[in-house]
């Protein structure tokens, strides 16, 4: 222990502090929703990977049992938030509370107009897949810079 003036400085380990930032559950605040991603969680990472990451328990839930299709929820995750998987792989995060948005600010419960004046020129219309008109997704583009 080193003294600075009157006061005992004393040096934590780097390690350490990571330790502790990690084993605390993740704050929303912390987690922004990408094209790629949300939070530290991109697309293309494994779901296993990703809990240890975390320090999360993580559960999958297949759409049916003898498929590799299903749906991720990690445990440090904010609420609403969870991961479309392929086997293992995460290929798409869904979001369905107001608690993440872009860094533009757009999430659940923005409307439409909002998302078009905050994405000006790159948002898309198409019909829903499964809910027809009209039910449909504004996608949002970027243009390739």
């Amino acid at each position: 222990m080193a003294k600075s003036g009157n006061l005992p400085v004393t040096a934590v380990p780097l390690v350490f502090c990571v330790g502790l930032l990690l084993q605390t559950p993740m704050s929303t605040t912390l987690w922004t929703a990408r094209a790629d991603g949300a939070g530290p969680v991109r697309v293309g990472m494994r779901v296993g990977p990703t809990a240890r990451l975390l320090n999360a328990s993580a559960r999958t839930e297949r759409i049916e049992p003898d498929e590799s299709c299903g749906q991720a929820y990690l445990s440090t995750a904010p609420a609403g938030v969870s991961f479309m998987v392929e086997g293992d792989t995460i290929v798409r995060v869904d979001i369905d509370s107001a608690n993440v948005k872009t860094v533009e600010g757009v999430g659940v419960g923005s409307s439409e107009a909002d998302v078009r004046a905050r994405y000006p020129g790159v948002t898309r219309t198409t019909s829903h897949p499964y809910e027809g008109p009209p039910g449909h997704y504004i996608t949002v583009t970027r243009p390739a810079n």
